[in-house]
């Protein structure tokens, strides 16, 4: 007996996989465009600019398991940042613009 795939149980199939199928997309289109896509230097870019995200990503998820969801985190990253950048650039040391920033988020 063949299962047959009808209208609804397709659309359901493509809603549970879009971001893969969009992801898939991309890919396919980005390396037809582009000669310098699969190069290993444009791979370790993409995979440094994702990681800032996943960075933040992990830690609002621990901000939401707690039921602590709260929009302000997201400006809170932004307050730590800007201070270690701005730390960095009056030439202190780099463990002491890193140590102001981590202290700054972890006091607000």
């Amino acid at each position: 007996m063949q299962a047959e795939i009808t209208r609804g149980k397709l659309v359901k199939i493509i809603s549970e996989f879009s971001i893969g199928l969009a992801l898939a997309a991309e890919v396919i289109l980005f390396s037809q465009f582009s000669q310098y896509f699969f190069t290993t230097e444009n791979l370790l870019n993409i995979s440094l600019q994702a990681s800032i995200t996943a960075i933040i990503a992990a830690g609002m998820t621990f901000v939401i398991l707690t039921a602590g969801i709260d929009l302000s985190v997201g400006s809170l990253v932004a307050f730590a940042g800007i201070l270690t950048t701005s730390v960095l650039r009056i030439d202190l040391p780099v463990y002491v613009s890193l140590t102001l920033g981590i202290l700054a988020g972890l006091l607000f």
